[in-house]
């Protein structure tokens, strides 16, 4: 859900704030962020224009220390979040980092931050919001530590309140506190260090449940609650993650504002699928806690584009659900003459039509995914091929509606995906995991390669940003495992098939061969033999892809850049709150 319009932000007059002291050096950085004509900043204006971002951060530490300059103060921290949206490149420097750091804790230490007044709780807000814009940047991972005494103590203001007796500007602390602390529990996941610092202790779990604890009604506090504390939960150790269950537990015991029916679809359908727990668990630890909906109740529409092909969705007009059928199907004859396949599925494959699984959005795959089809949704998508050998297996693409691109349609990784069912299909033996090893790079990279074919400039960008003695030999990438990064697993595979493939055609088709024949000993013979072969032809046709690669021009943004994708759920959305001009945000 966008609070932007598309051409501007409107925001509160920065009159004051332009003058910065008379300081002549740095008026000129920021002087165009605002237009007093009609009190808007918007696209038109160059957020990426050398030191702006610099100017305001260095004034953001400078103003913090002035309590006459409060207003200012909150002007220009609620730039930064203007920034993140507006800008080409968000990427901080170390230096910038750094400072931005420091900033923040001056913020924190100036005399109106934790004072009870709407200009304490302003500033709040919009700390809250660059903690999470720009501490999710892995530069600042480490520095999260020093912040989360704020956020708790940010939240433990409203330990005891409810929606109705707080104040407008309380109630936009309060859930940017809540968005804070899912987004960065979110960012832990992959962060053992950032994980250590938000549970260093349980505080910031014990003061989120007691916030959740005090409704006293199916309010947006309660929802933000049970959202966020899932979210900590998702990285806690496991006796604390068990400690933070249990307390759930009772809260929805003891809910007697909700009829059992809605305790059961709480606990299920918001609780425990947001800290990626699926229906085994349902079934298992907490049984007779839950509400499965079906796959007619998650997913009403049953459309079938071939013999071979069908869609399942939620609501998906006839005109799209064609698109999506034509592009499945558009990469098929490539895929089968690159691969020599002859149209001949394995052997022992009794997979005779693949199910196409559209959501509208991520957080009805991460609900719906959960608990009716008992996949973990910690992704973008996933292909499951299940047991090709037993007849009536049903393989399955998951997927969900590129929503930050609306109102254009788009499925996210549709062609990637499909691809991954033909390989299945048509070239590996077996189910997914039934060869030992050395499959990533193919299974990855043949799907990278057959879905963007030779437009896929990000994947040379690597070698400009990677120094050369870290690239990745053939022999290395053959052996790549999906716990060597997103990187490796997709970007340096695609190198590793296209080169395959423009150079060595007849042996990339003897290994799809091997993998269909289920000859692993020939198939792992042959890739050392590649490996060996190659490699110097390999380095050679990287560096001529280095020299000729140019960089993709930094385009003027053509509509501002959402939050991370698979963050904010759709339904948290708080219908209490009334978006005013100083609080506007984009979700997508």
């Amino acid at each position: 859900m966008s609070l932007f319009s598309k051409k501007k932000f409107i925001a509160l007059s920065l009159a004051s704030a332009l003058t910065l002291s008379g300081c002549e050096k740095t008026i000129p950085l920021i002087s165009d962020i605002f237009d007093p004509s009609n009190n808007t900043w918007s696209l038109e204006f160059a957020h990426d224009r050398k030191g702006r971002l610099d100017a305001v951060i260095e004034y953001i530490g400078l103003y913090a220390k002035q309590p006459e300059k409060s207003q200012e103060l909150d002007q220009l921290l609620y730039y930064l979040r203007t920034y993140n949206y507006f800008a080409a490149d968000i990427e901080l420097t170390d230096e910038q980092s750094e400072k931005l750091n420091r900033a923040l804790h001056e913020t924190s230490r100036s005399n109106s931050f934790y004072s009870n007044d709407e200009q304490g709780l302003r500033l709040q807000e919009n700390y809250l919001v660059a903690l999470y814009l720009y501490f999710s940047n892995k530069k600042l991972h480490a520095r999260v530590l020093e912040h989360r005494p704020n956020l708790i103590r940010i939240l433990q203001q409203f330990s005891e309140v409810e929606a109705l007796t707080i104040s407008e500007q309380a109630q936009y602390t309060l859930w940017e506190a809540f968005r804070a602390a899912a987004f960065l529990g979110y960012e832990a996941r992959r962060n053992e260090e950032m994980q250590k610092s938000l549970t260093a202790d349980k505080k910031l779990a014990d003061t989120l449940i007691a916030i959740t604890r005090h409704q006293k009604q199916n309010n947006w506090i309660f929802q933000h609650g049970i959202w966020s504390t899932a979210y900590i939960q998702n990285v806690s150790e496991d006796k604390d993650a068990e400690a933070i269950d249990e307390q759930m537990m009772r809260i929805f015991d003891n809910a007697s504002f909700l009829s059992e029916n809605e305790k059961k679809f709480a606990f299920s359908n918001r609780y425990l699928v947001n800290s990626y727990r699926v229906q085994d668990d349902c079934l298992g630890s907490f049984k007779d806690r839950c509400v499965i909906p079906t796959i007619d109740e998650a997913l009403p529409i049953n459309h079938k584009c071939s013999d071979s092909l069908f869609i399942r969705a939620n609501q998906m007009t006839p005109e799209q659900l064609t698109v999506s059928c034509t592009k499945l199907t558009s990469q098929e004859s490539f895929f089968h003459e690159l691969l020599d396949t002859k149209n001949e599925p394995t052997g022992d494959d009794f997979n005779t039509s693949l199910r196409v699984v559209i959501f509208d959005n991520y957080s009805q795959y991460n609900q719906y995914g959960s608990l009716t089809f008992n996949i973990h949704t910690n992704n973008g998508g996933m292909y499951i091929e299940g047991d090709p050998s037993k007849k009536g297996n049903q393989a399955t693409f998951y997927s969900f509606e590129a929503f930050w691109e609306r109102p254009e349609f788009s499925v996210w990784n549709l062609n990637h995906e499909y691809i991954h069912y033909l390989d299945g299909r048509f070239v590996k033996y077996g189910a997914f995991g039934h060869f030992p090893s050395k499959l990533v790079w193919w299974s990855e990279g043949l799907a990278e390669y057959v879905s963007k074919g030779d437009h896929n400039p990000s994947a040379f960008k690597l070698l400009k940003d990677t120094p050369l003695e870290e690239w990745p030999t053939l022999e290395q990438e053959f052996a790549t495992t999906y716990q060597d990064g997103l990187d490796r697993t997709y970007k340096w595979s695609y190198q590793a098939i296209r080169f395959l493939a423009e150079n060595d055609k007849q042996n990339f088709r003897e290994l799809a061969r091997h993998l269909k024949q289920n000859d692993f000993e020939s198939y792992e013979k042959l890739l050392s033999e590649l490996a060996q072969k190659h490699q110097p032809t390999f380095l050679k046709w990287q560096q001529q892809h280095l020299a000729t690669y140019k960089p993709e021009p930094k385009a003027k943004r053509e509509k501002p850049r959402g939050l991370y994708r698979y963050l904010y759920r759709d339904y948290l959305m708080p219908k209490e709150i009334k978006y005013g001009q100083k609080h506007r945000h984009i979700d997508a």
